[in-house]
């Protein structure tokens, strides 16, 4: 099996995490899963140096595991297909606004037993979620694809360095012991959030000359300052009305008008 270099670290082997604003099911429908899927595969052959090696799409949310070596490349990716999707999803449902949570969360896969655990997580999503029982029940995973031997030879030798993998395959789903990373990428939201909003208050009140308790008192610059955290943070509207002390209705009224 392949040993993941320390230098490969920060832009190798990455775990990617993209949720739907407020948590919102985005791609709860079949036709949702598909149309995303297609687009992100059809980006990627833009890209010869990135490569999914796995991936399962939940009613709100998404798992990739990535094998990338240029993260700028990764962003483009990203923002491509993230883009597209979110301009098809309004247009379905009749909507405007902002589709995702944020860009997308990375988790760095720091060992090989991290890259294992990372493949079983995803493709045990949907069995922790309740939604089917085992995982080959579940069709918008890539498990299916390894086990009907689907899999490009260059993305098994990424994972495994030998391409008669489906013994490993088979055990480590079977047998390997998951490190808790259960709610993943809600923890990697909290550990991030409160960082960035401190950040985001702080340079809007230098901007525009102001302290934050004018800027309660002042529903135009309030309600720049509540998109700009929504932009950039992944706090829902009861978040930023805790963090900021003020009502979370005002907050939905002032977005509404907006």
């Amino acid at each position: 099996m392949p040993r993941i270099a320390r230098k490969e670290v920060n832009s190798s082997y990455l775990h990617v995490m993209i949720q739907g604003i407020e948590k919102r099911n985005i791609f709860n429908t079949e036709k949702n899963k598909k149309y995303y899927k297609k687009l992100l595969f059809e980006n990627l052959k833009n890209f010869d140096d990135i490569f999914i090696l796995a991936y399962c799409i939940m009613d709100n949310h998404i798992h990739l595991l990535i094998y990338c070596k240029d993260i700028n490349h990764l962003s483009k990716l990203m923002s491509q297909t993230n883009t597209s999707y979110a301009l098809w999803y309004n247009k379905c449902e009749n909507r405007v606004g902002y589709v995702f949570r944020n860009r997308y969360h990375i988790q760095i896969i720091e060992s090989q037993q991290h890259l294992f655990n990372c493949l079983v997580y995803i493709h045990n999503n949907p069995v922790k979620a309740n939604i089917v029982q085992n995982m080959e029940e579940y069709q918008f995973s890539s498990y299916n694809m390894y086990k009907d031997f689907k899999i490009e030879s260059e993305v098994i030798k990424l994972i495994f360095d030998n391409t008669n993998y489906i013994n490993e395959f088979n055990t480590i789903h079977k047998n390997l012991k998951l490190v808790k990373i259960d709610d993943i990428l809600d923890i990697v939201e909290q550990k991030n959030s409160s960082i960035d909003i401190d950040k985001i208050i702080t340079e809007f009140c230098a901007n525009n000359h102001l302290t934050i308790d004018l800027i309660r008192h002042n529903n135009c610059f309030l309600i720049k300052l509540v998109n700009e955290i929504k932009m950039n943070t992944n706090l829902n509207n009861k978040e930023i009305s805790e963090y900021l002390k003020i009502g979370k209705n005002r907050i939905r009224n002032i977005l509404k008008k907006d």
